[in-house]
């Protein structure tokens, strides 16, 4: 995920248990580490996302830009996988 992810990410207004603090992702980061991952899983996961409006893959681009490139894919393979992702008709 990009670097500053925390920054973003929303606190449950739940309590899950006493001592336990859950953080969750943006919709986008948790795209962004799924698209690094780009299990065959992964590619239906978001390509559905993105079909359904559930993820911007325009601050997506912006956000990849972020990602520490040594635990991830080089810059124009994510944006590559961001396109595909974009175009949920093509396989």
């Amino acid at each position: 995920m990009p670097t500053d992810w925390t920054d973003r990410a929303k606190a449950p207004t739940f309590q899950i248990s006493k001592g336990y603090t859950v953080t969750c992702p943006s919709e986008e980061d948790l795209a962004l580490a799924k698209l690094c991952a780009w299990r065959d899983k992964d590619k239906v996961w978001l390509k559905e996302c993105s079909r359904l409006g559930i993820i911007d893959t325009g601050k997506m681009k912006e956000l990849g830009k972020r990602i520490d490139p040594l635990k991830a894919p080089p810059i124009d393979e994510i944006m590559r996988r961001i396109e595909f992702i974009s175009h949920p008709t093509k396989r």
